[in-house]
């Protein structure tokens, strides 16, 4: 070859180059690299026809298999098939979040001012990913504080202070009035407040408005409360500025506007109420003087001490003598029928208590509209005062576990308190965590708990169902109306894990929409809802739904199985914020756990169906009692065959613990109260200590709790060992609920998705665990499932919302719609 020849060849190698770094989009890139192999060729250092690459490094490719598309097998190359569709998070709210989020991994206190407001308000989920303890509270240095000589009772109590401060937000101003002793008094604080239903006095401000607000004063309260108790050293001063936090928390203002209209308003009602007292004067007296005229034409009986005096009462239209018991009640009774019978042309009213002996129906509505008028205007204008950042909102945001800590009503703080001040906590270990040893294991090693997992599918079997068309992520984007689609770095450089969950997902979405009912396209909310395929989590961690961003997590070991799970905590998460009602949005907003978010509507009763059919049932739920020594002393003491004590005869009577609880239960059961009395709760320790004296200081757990279902109750079991209820919360067992649906609903047809559902048999677990429901539980459920379907597919819920165009950029957000990869470094 001449010189000339191999410069004309580089140069046509170096045109091709350039042109493959110039391309835009795939199918300019597919054609830039067609141009570039062809040059490669003509100069011997690349093959067509063969299976493998001669460049180096290149790797094999499997383009023969998909000639007839635009998509590279090779996942070097810029149009892999299973590329990411785009990048999922937002942009300028993922800046501000990541600020929040550094600043927490760092052990900052995150203060007002290192939040970009705008930016993380913007999306209210994201706000309510980031506003919350975790992410605000900081690191407090007990350490410093021992080494400075502070007293470790006093910070023993600052750290029960600061964990009562509540994980997210309290935002409900309502519950708070109804509730905190310092709203409770101040609704009674007025002396016509008894006039008042609290409800008529809210505000026309929105649950979002709420909650907006409460997130700043949230950082607020809690950068407030460190720096005002972090350098305090003695109990007693610890007491004293709680104390003085609650007084902060109940001072109410109103403007001068609003105080000066209601103290007009108390000077009409206590106009009114002299002008109804002096009328009700008037009339007692004309009775009286009727009364009186006709005893003098009677010949009246003696007083008889079994009788008492006699008394003339006014009876079908005329005096008669009555002699008996209760001559009181005859009187105010028979005043009221003479006044009806001699003032034909006035209606009186029967309820006066509280205003006047005797008073003109007319006046007492007027009466009590003044008044409650006037308190419900006072409590507006105080509860407007809270919708400001004020210091009263910042420390109610930080929840009802800490209103009882500042008020001195939570009887574990103040007996803390009690025996910090008597040096009982004089102990720097309670607050201080032991060192690590040279190995970096830690002094005191917890123990781990152990607790229930699911099975997970041990290979993916798909039986019945319409073929998989899908042959890239774009196709899978495109065919199901996902936002994006994100494949994680593993599965990225593995074809055959990409091409696997990649069509898998396809086959289970397409499945999906038979067994539900609702289009393929609409299952994400027409581009709403995003798919991760083994990109955010790690490969033991089972899958699972970010309400924060709206993702479906798929992990790549444990993922397969649990699609149709997650899909069902989206929509139950997602549906009443798209139907845009006030209140439905929020990361731990679910509709199967509170129904009434939707109201009085088709689709609210179908929801409350789903929850009755899933918690109501005739099995007693377990419960775990702690034995102490305490208690079966006492019980020792006052159980046995010939107690006199009528609960403890019970008890005796019984034969077990779980019999002897619920007859202790149904002694002390009363309609009127909704709480346990103190009484009744030491009765039941006491109950089940006798039955299990040589288990003390060891944990028991009865079938003694509320008649639930036995799905429920079962779900109670799997939780033993965890700090708090998981497997037992309602969206939980609806989300388990909804794979029994799924495979039933499959079965029925003589179908099969592993990867869609997979393990919703209890069989699964050799009769060790009943994570699902069963027999005619499950029916019932199924059925349930099938109702909530069909309301949402009469009234097109998902087609409408994904209609609603501008509603939808408003929820979800219009920037991360149009989200490419390329954009982000």
């Amino acid at each position: 070859m001449t010189t000339k020849s191999k410069i004309a060849e580089l140069t046509a190698l170096q045109q091709a180059l350039t042109e493959l770094q110039a391309a835009t989009n795939p199918i300019k890139r597919v054609v830039a690299g067609k141009a570039l192999m062809d040059a490669l060729e003509s100069m011997g250092l690349y093959s067509q026809n063969d299976n493998e690459a001669t460049l180096a490094g290149a790797e094999t490719t499997e383009g023969a298999d998909n000639e007839d598309d635009e998509y590279s097998d090779n996942p070097n190359d810029d149009n892999y098939r299973y590329a990411d569709t785009g990048y999922i998070a937002g942009s300028q709210k993922e800046k501000a979040s990541q600020r929040i989020k550094s600043l927490a991994k760092d052990g900052f206190t995150v203060k007002v001012t290192d939040i970009e407001w705008d930016e993380i308000e913007s999306d209210s989920l994201l706000a309510e990913d980031m506003i919350k303890k975790a992410n605000i509270i900081g690191d407090v240095d007990y350490q410093s504080m021992k080494d400075g000589g502070g007293d470790a009772g006093t910070a023993f109590l600052i750290q029960k202070v600061l964990a009562s401060v509540a994980p997210t937000p309290h935002w409900d101003i309502t519950y708070f009035i109804k509730n905190s002793n310092v709203g409770k008094r101040f609704v009674r604080g007025n002396r016509y407040s008894s006039f008042v239903r609290i409800d008529d006095a809210l505000l026309d401000h929105s649950i979002e408005d709420q909650k907006r607000l409460a997130r700043r004063a949230y950082v607020i309260g809690i950068n407030s409360l460190k720096a005002r108790i972090i350098d305090i050293n003695t109990p007693l001063a610890l007491v004293d500025e709680l104390r003085a936090i609650a007084d902060e928390m109940g001072g109410f203002t109103v403007s001068a506007g609003a105080s000066e209209d209601y103290l007009a308003n108390i000077k009409d009602i206590e106009d009114l109420k002299s002008y109804v007292e002096s009328k009700s004067k008037d009339y007692e007296n004309a009775y009286k003087d009727a009364a009186v005229a006709a005893e003098q034409g009677f010949d009246m009986p003696e007083p008889n001490p079994s009788f008492g005096t006699p008394v003339v009462k006014w009876e079908n239209g005329k005096f008669t003598v009555y002699h008996g018991r209760g001559s009181m009640n005859v009187i105010e009774n028979s005043r009221y029928e003479w006044l009806k019978d001699n003032y034909a042309g006035t209606t009186f009213s029967s309820s006066t208590r509280g205003i006047a002996h005797v008073v003109e129906k007319d006046d007492e509505e007027s009466y009590r509209k003044l008044a409650a008028v006037g308190r419900n205007e006072w409590l507006k204008a105080s509860i407007e005062s809270l919708m400001k950042v004020t210091p009263s909102l910042s420390w109610l945001s930080l929840g009802e576990r800490f209103w009882a800590v500042i008020e001195l009503t939570s009887t574990s703080f103040v007996k803390h308190a009690n025996k910090a001040n008597r040096k009982e906590y004089d102990d720097w270990d309670l607050t201080v965590k032991p060192a690590a040893d040279d190995d970096g294991e830690s002094a005191t090693p917890t123990k781990k708990k152990t607790t229930f997992e699911l099975v997970v599918a041990d290979k993916i079997e798909r039986i019945g169902g319409d073929p998989i068309t899908v042959k890239s992520t774009q196709d899978l984007k495109e065919q199901f109306g996902f936002r994006e689609i994100q494949l994680g770095n593993w599965v990225l450089k593995d074809k055959a894990s990409a091409k696997f969950h990649v069509e898998n997902a396809a086959a289970a979405m397409m499945d999906l929409s038979d067994v539900v009912g609702i289009d393929m396209n609409a299952l994400a909310f027409d581009g709403r809802l995003a798919l991760s395929l083994a990109a955010r989590g790690r490969s033991k961690a089972m899958a699972h739904y970010e309400p924060s961003e709206r993702i479906i997590n798929i992990t790549k070991m444990k993922g397969g199985g649990s699609l149709g799970h997650e899909w069902f905590h989206a929509i139950d998460n997602i549906l009443g914020e798209v139907l845009n009602i006030d209140g439905a949005t929020g990361a731990n907003v679910m509709l199967t756990v509170d129904p009434s978010i939707l109201g009085d509507s088709p689709l609210g009763s179908a929801f409350s169906s789903l929850q009755d059919a899933m918690m109501l049932g005739v099995t007693r739920s377990p419960e775990t009692f702690k034995i102490k020594d305490k208690d079966i002393r006492l019980a020792v003491l006052n159980i046995s065959e010939t107690s006199r004590l009528t609960t403890a005869k019970k008890i005796y009577d019984a034969g077990s613990a779980d019999k002897a609880v619920i007859a202790v239960d149904e002694t002390f059961a009363s309609k009127y109260r909704s709480k346990r009395s103190k009484n009744h709760r030491d009765w039941r320790k006491v109950a089940v200590a006798y039955y299990h004296q040589d288990k003390a200081d060891e944990s028991v757990v009865l079938s003694t709790g509320e008649l639930v279902s036995e799905f429920y109750a079962n779900s109670k079991k799997l939780d033993e060992g965890r700090s708090k209820p998981y497997w037992s919360s309602t969206h939980e067992m609806a989300a388990r609920s909804f794979q029994a649906f799924l495979e039933d609903s499959l079965k029925d047809k003589e179908r099969r998705n592993d990867y869609l559902s997979f393990g919703a048999d209890n069989d699964l677990y050799g009769g060790n665990h009943q994570a699902y429901p069963e027999g005619v539980e499950r029916k019932v459920i199924n059925i349930a499932f099938k109702k909530l379907f069909e309301v949402i597919k009469s009234e097109k819920v998902f087609e409408n919302a994904a209609k609603n165009k501008p509603m939808m950029d408003a929820i979800f957000g219009v920037e991360r719609l149009f989200i490419d990869a390329d954009d982000y470094e």
